[in-house]
């Protein structure tokens, strides 16, 4: 039994908080929660407790302006710089190869362009 931390599971423990990282890695500008919720597709509350999560692990920086809170990726944490980003950036790259491999192959060209990686809405 591990009884260490597992930082993978810390970092990327459900789909909410695998979202919010892929946005938040996207983005460069401040996103309030409500923001967040939107673009990563989550509802307020989901993307409320991940981001809460996500501050606490210290990869997020959470900072109020009036009466939002915005959120930004803390891109000088060694979480971020060693995992999330390596990670997000491998994510986009095997995606770019699969596609690209399927659509030298016979048929599979047809619907291969269909895949894209995870998007937001701007």
């Amino acid at each position: 039994m591990n009884t260490g931390i597992d930082i993978i599971e810390a970092l990327f423990g459900g789909p909410g908080r695998t979202a919010i990282l892929r946005l938040l890695a996207t983005q460069t500008a401040p996103l309030t929660g409500r923001e967040v919720a939107d673009l990563a597709g989550l509802s307020p509350a989901g993307a409320a407790r991940a981001l809460e999560h996500l501050a606490r692990l210290g990869v997020v920086t959470r900072r109020r302006v009036g009466r939002a809170i915005t959120h930004v990726l803390e891109r000088e944490s060694l979480l971020v710089q060693s995992i999330v980003l390596p990670v997000m950036e491998a994510e986009r790259a095997l995606l770019s190869a699969m596609i690209e491999d399927l659509a030298a192959r016979p048929r599979a060209g047809e619907w291969c362009m269909k895949l894209s990686a995870p998007s937001f809405r701007a």
